[in-house]
């Protein structure tokens, strides 16, 4: 009786303390609640402010701190690629001249001014003669040939990035309108499923329009079909504007739309409609000149074809993260209704932002004097075929819009992805073939850990279907009837596809490039 006695008493204070152990134990941080603590770096920097008079070795700390982190993400970095997403990162450090040269004369260069009018102001430390220079020659490439940008009317500025641009072509589409809280109702902004993200968000957090997404094609292309029924819808509902948001080049298929036709579709369901066209062209933009003059591409006519337009330097330019938007004198915001004079600058204020980064634009007219941009071009083009015909090799399905330099193909092993930074959705992945990942010993090491780590097989378990909408990957073994199972798509015409690398169909309508 006494050893069932002792031996009841240890199990119950086991027993309890096991219990009281795990209900003091702090529960495991959320990720929001591991960012509120203190990282290291707060207390080593407290540390130091401690330990001397007004915190003068605050900074000899931080960088202490800062080079130990760079040396140990460039060597984790230095096992990684990047190829699946658009950011031209080829011989960048040659404008640390150009940085360097202007921070001699000038620490900080504030674009605060419309480049277009700033004669009058008495703010001087900022760029925007070069960021005038910077809008005339871009704007060129949405012109007719020989036209002079000054002739034209062109009119624009650097903004921070894309979203800033596609948020300022939406509002000079409401002020060019004249589109108050009155007569929000009546307008309708268009865009479609495979637009940029930040086009939604602009639309429904940022401006609070009403609007509509317009299904694409497995393409990436707008539904031609969706978009008259969507224009039908909306002219019984009363609406009688519309701002369409257009991509020369989506983000993940590289489907450009074609402007015009959503102009004609519009107007033939509603000849009275007025239609503002914002096209972003982020990446294409900046090599789309190129297959006007040489390739027979369509082109689009600013002022005609489209309303305003965007680029984004990062994505084909490469070395800074910014944006150029490009419009024209008579969609530039009215100085007497919708901007207002800001005494203190001496200016008229038009841009979205106030402060703008002055070193962008020197920046990028250095960068467009450092290349051919024709030739790097003409050698993304030739990578991406030598890519395709990879893929081809290996008998994996992967295809690419004419003119475009993003290849899709089956995504890999997640692993896979993260080593070479490739964009997926959907079961698909795709590289972005920009002048620093157009060279042939990248893109056969990439190939070689394809093989290395049996991705192959994964990749060739998906197989490209014909249905009406045009060409789709299917993973092996999935019902070829269910909507819901189809991924990606190449081309809706075959004879594109057949000019750009030889194809050869197969039994049961299969396509492998």
């Amino acid at each position: 009786v006494q050893l069932a006695v002792v031996l009841v008493v240890g199990i119950r204070r086991v027993f309890f303390w096991i219990s009281a152990s795990l209900l003091l134990a702090s529960p495991p941080l959320s990720p929001f609640q591991r960012g509120l603590q203190r990282p290291p770096l707060w207390e080593a920097m407290a540390q130091a402010s401690d330990q001397t008079e007004n915190g003068k070795n605050r900074l000899r700390v931080y960088l202490s701190v800062l080079r130990n982190a760079i040396e140990r993400n460039a060597k984790k970095w230095s096992e990684q690629r990047m190829i699946g997403y658009p950011m031209n990162t080829k011989d960048t450090a040659q404008l640390l001249e150009v940085r360097a040269m202007i921070m001699e004369k000038f620490t900080v260069l504030n674009n605060c001014l419309d480049p277009f009018d700033n004669e009058d102001s008495h703010w001087k430390n900022h760029s925007l003669t070069q960021e005038k220079h910077l809008v005339m020659e871009l704007s060129r490439r949405f012109l007719p040939q020989a036209s002079d940008p000054m002739l034209e009317g062109v009119w624009g500025h650097v903004t921070a990035g894309g979203s800033e641009s596609n948020l300022l072509g939406v509002k000079l589409a409401c002020d060019h309108f004249r589109i108050d809280a009155n007569r929000a109702a009546s307008t309708l902004v268009l865009y479609t499923d495979a637009a940029h993200h930040s086009v939604p968000k602009t639309v429904r957090a940022q401006m609070r329009l009403p609007c509509c997404s317009v299904p694409v094609r497995k393409d990436g292309t707008v539904d031609e079909a969706e978009m008259a029924v969507t224009i039908r819808v909306a002219k019984r509902m009363h609406y009688r504007d519309f701002i369409c948001v257009l991509t020369l080049g989506t983000t993940f298929h590289g489907a450009i739309d074609d402007p015009r036709r959503i102009k004609q579709i519009i107007h033939e369901e509603m000849p009275e409609a007025r239609v503002y066209i914002h096209l972003d062209a982020a990446l294409h933009g900046g090599f789309y000149d190129v297959c006007t003059r040489k390739y027979e591409a369509p082109k689009f006519v600013l002022g005609k074809d489209m309303n305003s337009v965007s680029i984004s330097m990062h994505k084909w330019f490469g070395g800074a993260i910014c944006s150029l938007f490009i419009t024209t004198q008579t969609i530039q915001p009215d100085a007497d209704r919708d901007t207002s004079y800001i005494s203190y600058l001496g200016s008229v204020d038009r841009a979205m932002s106030c402060s703008r980064d002055g070193f962008n634009a020197p920046l990028w007219l250095a960068r467009l004097a450092q290349f051919d941009w024709d030739a790097e071009y003409d050698l993304a083009r030739q990578h991406v075929v030598y890519a395709l015909d990879r893929f081809r090799a290996l008998d994996i399905p992967a295809w690419c819009h004419e003119h475009s330099v993003i290849i899709v193909f089956p995504a890999p092993s997640l692993s896979t992805c993260s080593q070479w930074q490739l964009a997926t959705s959907g079961g698909l992945a795709h590289m972005v073939v920009v002048p620093s990942v157009a060279r042939r010993d990248l893109i056969d090491e990439f190939f070689a850990h394809l093989l290395r780590h049996s991705d192959v097989d994964v990749m060739k378990s998906r197989q490209l279907v014909y249905d009406d909408s045009g060409w789709a990957a299917v993973a092996t073994g999935l019902p070829p009837d269910d909507p819901n199972k189809l991924r990606g798509a190449i081309p809706a015409d075959p004879s594109k596809a057949k000019t750009l690398v030889p194809y050869q169909p197969s039994a049961g309508g299969v396509i492998r490039l």
